[in-house]
């Protein structure tokens, strides 16, 4: 299941890793650095978010139509938080300190978001193989 995780974030924290030496060149170190940190933070939180989208078995299931057609909403409502977050870092970025604990406070909501979606991922997988007839016991009896 951290697979999925870490597929969705590392692309995206690589690119602030790119993204870093830019910041540093225009801001200056400390800034170009928090910055950098603080946008991970935004990061482990949207890949948590994302991680809820997946229903069951990754690439196991067709999309359900009912799904298919609240996905417009979704991403509508996913652009309440991203606002929310950009208005944060508008007022946040003019104190170094309030940027720190920002990026340590987001750092943390992306950790349990991570850990509740990855926990409820791990159970809709669980359920969608047995209802496929599938044990999850039994998948590996061959290597045993």
């Amino acid at each position: 299941m951290r697979g999925i995780y870490a597929s969705l974030w590392t692309p995206l924290a690589i690119l602030h890793l790119f993204l870093l030496v830019p910041c540093i060149f225009f801001w200056g170190a400390i800034e170009g650095m928090l910055f950098t940190c603080f946008s991970l933070a935004l990061v482990s939180i949207y890949a948590g978010l994302g991680i809820l989208l997946v229903d069951g078995f990754p690439f196991g299931n067709a999309f359900k139509p009912h799904v298919v057609a609240g996905m417009p909403m979704i991403y509508l409502a996913a652009a309440i938080p991203i606002l929310f977050f950009a208005a944060i870092q508008w007022l946040v970025f003019n104190s170094s300190l309030l940027v720190l604990v920002a990026a340590i406070v987001l750092s943390l909501l992306g950790y349990a978001m991570a850990r509740f979606s990855l926990g409820r991922l791990e159970k809709t997988v669980h359920v969608n193989l047995t209802q496929l007839g599938f044990i999850p016991t039994e998948m590996f009896r061959e290597l045993e």
